[in-house]
């Protein structure tokens, strides 16, 4: 997968299921990942977090299992994240500032 300057991913709502390909971490411009109110499953992948453009992330409504990548702290231009994760038992919506 190219990066060919995706920065909005508006894909909420669209009944999208299965996982989130890894391939995603390619997408280095991607600064608006919406995928809320889908079918996803999964884990979140660890590629993700190459996304270091990425400032606002919504993937509520699925049903991602596991737990917040260790690399999360690599996304530093982060300032909003909703993630219900069904294995993580704290953090699930964020705001962060600079």
């Amino acid at each position: 997968m190219r990066d060919g300057g995706v920065r909005n991913s508006g894909l909420q709502t669209n009944c999208f299921g299965g996982s989130l390909p890894t391939e995603i971490g390619a997408l280095t411009s991607l600064a608006i990942l919406n995928l809320h109110t889908n079918l996803m499953t999964g884990t979140i992948p660890t590629e993700l977090m190459k996304c270091t453009k990425l400032r606002t992330a919504n993937l509520n409504v699925n049903q991602f299992a596991g737990s917040m990548p260790n690399t999360f702290p690599l996304l530093t231009a982060l300032t909003y994240w909703c993630a219900f994760l069904y294995g993580l038992q704290s953090l699930s919506s964020i705001y962060l500032t600079n």
